[in-house]
């Protein structure tokens, strides 16, 4: 049995500490903004790429469309030719990396904010007042 199994079967069970348990949750939110932004580089440059080779090899490389031919105007060297498609590649590749590594800033920032935190959840104190470990006022006014 691997560590990993481990692990969750003491998960499941209700063996693994409170800390550990806080330490699993904050680690899970965690986004990895630098391989999210590869990944999306990758992804927006493969799919130009392939957009771009697919017109080429259709043989609608002169009749590109009103979309395709406003591209060039915001990246220079671009054109609907094999060459164009590796330069089109690489300005996508740059753009998915800075939209990819700032989300997961944002993400994780947002993540960070709203995590697990027992002293600041407002479950926390209505799991007192039911347990009648902190006094609270009742519909008269009074204190139970």
């Amino acid at each position: 049995m691997t560590q990993a199994e481990i692990d969750f079967l003491d998960h499941l069970l209700g063996l693994r500490t409170n800390s550990e348990q806080e330490q699993l949750e904050r680690a899970v939110v965690v986004l990895n903004g630098k391989l999210f932004g590869i990944l999306l580089g990758f992804l927006l440059g493969g799919l130009l790429f392939l957009a771009t080779n697919v017109l080429i090899l259709t043989g609608r490389g002169g009749h590109v469309g009103s979309h395709f031919a406003l591209i060039p105007v915001f990246f220079p060297g671009y054109g609907v030719t094999f060459i164009g498609s590796i330069v089109g590649f690489f300005y996508m590749f740059l753009l998915g990396c800075i939209a990819g590594v700032v989300t997961g800033l944002v993400y994780n920032k947002i993540a960070r904010a709203t995590a697990y935190n027992p002293t600041a959840s407002r479950h926390n104190s209505t799991l007192r007042r039911i347990t009648n470990e902190e006094p609270y006022l009742t519909s008269q006014g009074s204190s139970a």
